[in-house]
């Protein structure tokens, strides 16, 4: 959805402008018009990662200074289809459109060795340089990692020192 956030402190507003709600099935078309590498249509309907029965984003960020690519972080599923264990980002190159009607479309996939661990979050610092909490994809909260990635698709991201307690549920 898009909103503009007008004025400041006590006299801010959020303006609603639009929503879109082709994204699952402009994936899953776009998948399939790419040999079903990614298996979004399976995931979808009920068949993916180990626990996981979804295509679930849990991270978007925009690329650099770009207005209208974002990055698209999936929690689930993990990739490839036949093993599960990589994380996966797509760029989502046209962002701007969809609330116009979309289809959207999407940029190269970059899959990273995370542990096994899908994305929970990404976020640009402002150095350039993008953070990653990485998770469990399957909602066991077991794992936790941080990285940290120069935002080069052709580099992967680097795990940092820092340790991501896990709490547990109440």
């Amino acid at each position: 959805f898009l909103t503009t956030v007008s004025g400041s402190g006590a006299g801010t507003t959020l303006t609603y402008q639009g929503a879109y709600g082709g994204l699952q099935s402009d994936l899953v078309n776009w998948d399939n018009a790419n040999a079903g590498e990614f298996g979004f249509a399976a995931s979808v309907n009920g068949v993916g990662s180990p626990g996981v029965k979804a295509v679930d984003i849990e991270g978007l960020e925009f690329a650099g200074s770009s207005a209208s690519t974002a990055y698209l972080a999936f929690r689930s599923p993990l990739e490839p289809t036949g093993g599960r264990h990589l994380a996966l980002v797509l760029p989502l190159t046209n962002i701007n459109a969809l609330i116009g009607g979309g289809p959207a479309t999407f940029g190269a996939p970059m899959q990273w060795d995370l542990g096994g661990l899908g994305i929970r979050d990404i976020r640009e610092n402002a150095d350039g340089q993008y953070l990653l909490i990485a998770g469990t994809a399957d909602g066991s909260n077991t794992a936790f990692a941080l990285y940290q990635w120069d935002g080069n698709p052709a580099d992967a991201p680097a795990r940092t020192g820092t340790t991501v307690p896990v709490v547990p549920a109440t």
